[in-house]
């Protein structure tokens, strides 16, 4: 199975990007918190949408902050949508934290998933805690 990932901005303060899952996937890296346009050090990213639909409504898209025992931030089911003004999953940092945002899926699906930057990114105006 493979995870295919489409960057369609990456801007000083926040990434958008598109994901596309073929299967079952486990614990791939969708958003590469080093790897965005102004990451300095110990970059850390908190989630502001996520618009997800799967083939089926028992298939589990699970939302996850990469550390030494990840931490699951958010499971969704099926189809839907999380972008009221006030949604915003944080990254917990727990020990090992890499500020990689991985997603875990039990069957084929598509999601849209927002990112702000929360800390660790020295080349702008860094989003809200």
């Amino acid at each position: 199975m493979a995870t295919t990932v489409t960057t369609i901005y990456d801007k000083d303060w926040e990434t958008l990007a598109w994901v596309q899952c073929s299967g079952a996937e486990s614990a791939q890296t969708v958003l590469d918190a080093s790897g965005l346009r102004g990451a300095d050090t110990n970059p850390r990213l908190g989630i502001t949408l996520l618009e997800w639909n799967a083939g089926a409504v028992d298939t589990s898209i699970a939302i996850i902050a990469d550390a030494s025992s990840d931490d699951t931030l958010m499971t969704v089911y099926g189809t839907g949508k999380m972008n009221h003004p006030n949604f915003k999953l944080l990254n917990p940092e727990t020990a090992g934290c890499t500020g990689d945002i991985l997603v875990t899926t039990s069957a084929a699906a598509n999601f849209l998933i927002r990112a702000v930057k929360t800390s660790g990114y020295g080349s702008g105006i860094q989003a809200y805690n």
